[in-house]
């Protein structure tokens, strides 16, 4: 994902961090591919929406639960910005589709306002929630919540009719991306 946001970052001379919890089982089992189109079009966004400052991410475990054997985590996972910020009454609509929070913003940013709208129902497709908390002026923290993902502990192999499952392999700690932009 670096590549993706690099020239932004670099442009815009934002500081941009990731924290993996070390409670992050290093083999998660999960649809990878809408977990990527979630972060990049939060992530994408928190670099759209903020010209100074910094983006940072994190991943932590909530809970941890054992059935049979097996383990499961409910993941909570931060994108926080310094941009822009959302305002209140905007905040009530801004997961439908078409909606920005005014032309002017529009005209600015570009965008066609679907990004939050297809983040929300690719999370919803994961069992999850999204919520965000913002204020004007001062940035957003998007907070994305995936419960029951079937980690690598006490398992080979995910169970389940034979579809492909996605192994997601983690780095435990601090993970600090830094550039120094001059």
């Amino acid at each position: 994902m670096k590549n993706v946001f690099w020239l932004k970052m670099k442009q815009k001379k934002i500081d941009f961090s990731i924290h993996i919890q070390s409670k992050v089982p290093e083999i998660l089992f999960m649809d990878e591919l809408r977990l990527r189109q979630i972060l990049i079009n939060l992530i994408g966004n928190a670099f759209k929406f903020t010209d100074h400052g910094k983006v940072s991410v994190s991943l932590r475990v909530r809970e941890k639960q054992q059935v049979d054997n097996k383990e499961f985590v409910d993941l909570n996972l931060e994108v926080s910005d310094t941009g822009i910020g959302v305002s209140k009454e905007y905040q009530k609509v801004i997961f439908e589709a078409f909606k920005q929070q005014d032309e002017q913003d529009s005209r600015k940013y570009g965008g066609t306002g679907l990004g939050l709208a297809i983040t929300r129902r690719l999370v919803e497709q994961m069992d999850g929630d999204i919520s965000l908390e913002s204020e004007l002026g001062k940035g957003s923290t998007f907070r994305v919540s995936i419960p029951k993902v079937l980690t690598g502990i006490g398992e080979t192999k995910p169970p389940g009719s034979g579809k492909e499952h996605t192994k997601i392999l983690f780095t435990g700690g601090t993970v600090l991306i830094a550039d120094d932009v001059d």
